[in-house]
């Protein structure tokens, strides 16, 4: 048995003081003769008995009480005989989310900052024998194995942002996993630390075993005005040389204040083109252009900036294109077909047509070209449509 406080024991002692008065009230008989009256005897013999076991009785009582009152104070508890449900080391899993919505500022900075000391804190807080797991959104190899509580410590400065994000009954179930192959039927215990963006969040039906503890502890930004893109595209069906070119996009303000031409820059090939500036609204999106003007055919790789103080990971939208000198337009011509769809193409030196009949297909030279028109053919055989699914997956 041991003592939640048991310093309180000391205070046993008190029981000195009902024994003192006992004693103290005990009477000392005086004998007094009298003539020989015998019922007087027996009557006084009688009482002598009864006021003795009184005295017992009380001093017992006080030294009861005392002892009961002094026995509460110290709280007694009996540990259970279960050492072998406790005898080997504590599992402890740590997922600490590393997606770029922790870039966000916390009270004392980044939030993934933040995430990882509360990480160090709940490592120092075991035993150098237990065994931890280090997960993240890398799902790396390394967060596969189990490291003793130096290694944990020392595997934490190593975690960056990264682009990756899995649902959280995923990764619960991978921690659960690890956890129930290695503990050997060890204690488990599991910690998510996060932010629990919307999509974060678990559903208490998913929780795979009673036997593991699964202990949140969420990080919270106090930034949360942001700007981000959204998405990209191009206004025209295909971009030309020596044409100018709209590129539109979007922009989400999440802040609670309006955004007054913001500028947006774009790098194509890794040079600065003419930028744009857009006005969104608090709470709302926006839309704005900008215009490229390529003069040679290549393959183009780019992206759309703009400055953001919250969160970085959402200033820059990355695209790729290709500029052809020509595009090459394949006519697969039926038997009731003329030549009225090619009118579109006609006087741009952009395209370059080819037609083909029908009953004489060239299914290789279908390959090399960008776009087909099929134009009233009467029947598909198998080989057609063969090679009009190749052509569509390509």
């Amino acid at each position: 048995m041991n003592f939640v406080y048991p310093a309180f024991l000391f205070s046993l002692f008190l029981i000195a003081i009902p024994v003192i008065i006992h004693l103290v009230n005990l009477r000392k008989y005086k004998k007094v003769y009298f003539s020989n009256v015998s019922l007087l005897q027996q009557i006084q013999t009688h009482s002598k008995k009864k006021r003795q076991l009184r005295e017992w009785l009380i001093l017992a009582a006080r030294v009861l009480f005392i002892t009961f009152l002094v026995l509460a104070f110290a709280q007694p508890v009996i540990k259970q005989n279960n050492t072998d449900a406790h005898a080997g080391p504590t599992y402890v899993s740590l997922y600490i989310d590393n997606s770029f919505s922790m870039e966000k500022q916390g009270v004392n900075g980044p939030l993934l900052s933040e995430a990882l000391r509360i990480a160090e804190t709940v490592i120092k807080a075991y035993k150098p024998s237990d065994k931890f797991q280090i997960l993240t959104n890398d799902f790396s190899g390394n967060s596969m194995r189990f490291l003793n509580r130096d290694e944990a410590l020392a595997a934490l400065p190593d975690i960056q942002p990264s682009p990756a994000l899995y649902p959280i009954q995923q990764i619960v179930k991978k921690q659960y996993d690890l956890l129930k192959t290695y503990s050997g039927g060890n204690s488990i215990r599991s910690y998510l630390i996060s932010d629990f963006a919307s999509n974060l969040m678990l559903n208490d039906a998913f929780l795979p075993d009673s036997s593991l503890q699964i202990i949140a502890l969420p990080v919270q930004a106090v930034v949360q005005n942001n700007l981000g893109f959204d998405s990209i595209w191009c206004n025209s069906p295909t971009i030309a040389l020596n044409v100018p070119t709209e590129i539109g996009f979007r922009v989400v303000n999440s802040g609670e204040n309006e955004v007054v031409d913001q500028p947006i820059r774009i790098f194509v090939n890794g040079e600065q083109k003419t930028p744009a500036l857009i006005t969104i609204p608090p709470k709302a999106k926006a839309t704005g252009t900008v215009i490229l003007n390529i003069s040679k055919p290549g393959f183009y790789q780019g992206y759309l900036e703009l400055d953001d103080a919250s969160m970085s990971f959402d200033d820059r939208f990355y695209f790729s294109f290709v500029v052809k000198e020509k595009l090459q337009i394949g006519f697969l011509k039926g038997k009731n077909s003329n030549h009225k769809p090619l009118q579109v193409f006609e006087g741009n030196p952009q395209f370059q047509t080819q037609i083909f009949n029908e009953n004489q297909p060239d299914f290789q030279t279908w390959n090399s070209k960008d776009f087909l028109i099929l134009s009233e053919a009467s029947t598909l055989s198998s080989g057609w449509t063969t090679e009009l699914n190749k052509f569509i997956e390509k």
